[in-house]
């Protein structure tokens, strides 16, 4: 038969068919081995007569109801036998069977040196049903090992992810931690510089508001030829040294104002937000240990651009 045709078995079949004898030799210990290697499938089996005149005719149908039932994988067995006894193996239909069905099909009749040509169509032959049944079955011991070590492998991952995790956490918090810190102060800084620069006005303002009263007090006690004559010239000057001060004043205080806000704003959360942190609070603290989380309240986590209400499933210790 044409290797191209034939299809791979399942590494993992849950659904096997068996097309054998009924209550036969040949069943009995394809039972016990697939309940040996691997337990966990569902056996189906299909009763058929295996020599004689209608045996070719029956096994065509049972082939077709457990192709039909879309088994995982079809095994065709029988023990040992003579030419004539295994005949019905040899017969056309039976091979054009196997060559149309969907399922892959595993052959084991008779013993090793019985060759039929149902062992050239079949996906696989086996030298007797015992092999057939160990063919497409793997053994349980060994795959309950390897899920064993794949979970010890994830758990191991896992818990290097966590420690990874944990360490990038407990990081960001001191960040988070110092810029907060940070923040404050340089909050009370702009404040006290505002409140500073608030006095220093005020401060100005009485001065030169005093001064402009006394050249009042003087022009109105002058004659009006000296009011004319000198005091309006000295009205300009102390108007024009009173802008140009209080101007220099407003500069300079500005340019320190627009450092403080900027600097302010480099230590802003709303900037460490808008790299992807977010801030967990529970009922208005902020949460830095799963120790002070509380899993039966809500928790709110702070984003860049609001905030997101979550529940907690579970967490670590």
């Amino acid at each position: 038969a044409d290797p191209s045709r034939k299809k791979p078995l399942p590494a993992y079949p849950m659904r096997i068919g068996v097309v054998c004898g009924k209550d036969t030799a040949a069943l009995a210990d394809v039972k016990t081995t697939l309940q040996r290697r691997w337990p966990v499938s569902v056996l189906t089996i299909y009763p058929s007569l295996v020599q004689g005149k209608n045996a070719c005719i029956e096994l065509e149908k049972r082939l077709k109801e457990a192709d039909e039932d879309q088994q995982d994988v079809i095994l065709l067995v029988r023990g040992g036998g003579s030419l004539e006894d295994l005949w019905s193996f040899n017969e056309w239909n039976v091979i054009q069977t196997i060559v149309t069905m969907k399922t892959p099909v595993v052959s084991g009749v008779g013993h090793e040196v019985d060759i039929t040509l149902v062992d050239y169509v079949s996906d696989k032959r086996a030298a007797t049903p015992t092999a057939a049944a160990e063919l497409v079955s793997p053994n349980g011991d060994e795959v309950i090992q390897r899920i064993q070590e794949l979970k010890n492998r994830m758990l191991k991952d896992i818990r290097y992810r966590l420690d990874d995790e944990t360490m990038r956490l407990v990081t960001n918090q001191k960040m988070m931690q110092n810029f907060t810190e940070k923040l404050q102060w340089k909050m009370q800084h702009v404040i006290s510089q505002k409140e500073f620069l608030l006095a220093r006005a005020q401060h100005l303002l009485t001065l030169y508001t005093n001064r402009v009263d006394v050249l009042k007090k003087r022009i109105e006690l002058a004659d009006q030829s000296e009011r004319t004559n000198f005091y309006r010239k000295d009205i300009e000057r102390y108007r024009k040294v009173l802008a140009a001060r209080v101007y220099d004043l407003w500069k300079t205080k500005k340019t320190a104002f627009a450092s403080e806000v900027q600097l302010l704003d480099a230590y802003s959360p709303l900037k460490v937000l808008s790299r992807g942190y977010a801030i967990a609070t529970q009922d208005g603290k902020t949460l830095k240990r799963i120790s002070d989380v509380d899993r039966t309240r809500n928790i709110t986590l702070r984003l860049q651009d609001g905030t997101v209400d979550c529940r907690t499933v579970d967490k670590g210790d």
